[in-house]
């Protein structure tokens, strides 16, 4: 008796009537299967981080807005930025001419960062004169 070996693809029917499902299908199956859910695994895994990542945002952008800001708007003249700085007699501060409150004394101009340093240099003018 001679047997007969063909090729057989998937779902020929064999001569004894079985329909075929060699291993080589069942592998194509799982690969294809094994595919898929590592790619629902990766997109799981994308919205999960985007999701953390936002939180994350979220969570900085609050811890911002509760620190105080200083949000004065100070209008600063071009010309301050080449201008030669003075010095507050008080608090040593440098301040810019033109940005500086300005007092004559004793035929001597002298600049003040504020109101509060200057009336704290007219009260005391003797004992801030050392300093100056």
């Amino acid at each position: 008796m001679t047997r007969r070996v063909g090729v057989h693809t998937l779902g020929s029917v064999l001569p004894n009537g079985v329909k075929c499902a060699s291993g080589l299908g069942e592998k194509l199956e799982d690969s294809e299967m094994t595919f898929i859910a590592r790619l629902l695994r990766f997109l799981f895994w994308v919205v999960v981080l985007t999701w953390a990542m936002s939180l994350l945002r979220r969570l900085v952008n609050r811890m911002q807005a509760g620190a105080p800001r200083d949000n004065r708007n100070i209008d600063v003249p071009n010309d301050s930025f080449s201008q030669k700085l003075v010095r507050d007699p008080v608090c040593g501060m440098h301040i810019a001419p033109s940005l500086a409150l300005a007092e004559k004394q004793g035929g001597e101009m002298v600049y003040f960062c504020s109101p509060e340093c200057r009336d704290k240099y007219l009260g005391n003018t003797q004992k801030f004169a050392a300093n100056g």
